[in-house]
């Protein structure tokens, strides 16, 4: 299951899951106070999770979109190693209108991963 739960009620119920070892749940961020928040709470609990980050669309109502937006959310998950693991990309496209939106939208995440991972 993969999804973004905002507010510390939510964070509950999802760490209350993590304990099915059948359950394997992918949290989705795309802002640097949502992982600041999910941290903060992990940290109190002594566990981790694994987060995606969510690339939005243009028009739609969530999602990474800009380059500061991404720099800020990977400069926050850096301080939070021990306790979120960065475990890939979610893009929902279902707010395009065409498919040449939705490979352009498609291709920012890839061209992004190459760049990162010509830094490692």
């Amino acid at each position: 299951m993969a999804n973004q739960r905002v507010g510390r009620q939510n964070m509950k119920i999802i760490v209350s899951l993590l304990h099915d070892c059948d359950f394997e749940y992918f949290y989705l961020v795309d802002s640097a106070e949502n992982v600041e928040q999910l941290g903060n709470f992990l940290t109190s609990k002594g566990l981790r999770m694994q987060v995606l980050l969510e690339v939005g669309a243009e028009g739609g109502r969530a999602g990474i979109r800009t380059a500061e937006q991404l720099q800020g959310v990977l400069a926050e998950l850096s301080q939070w190693k021990e306790v979120i693991v960065l475990s890939g990309v979610e893009v929902y496209e279902g707010v395009c209108q065409n498919e040449s939106i939705i490979r352009a939208l498609l291709q920012r995440p890839v061209r992004r991963i190459k760049e990162l991972l010509l830094e490692v």
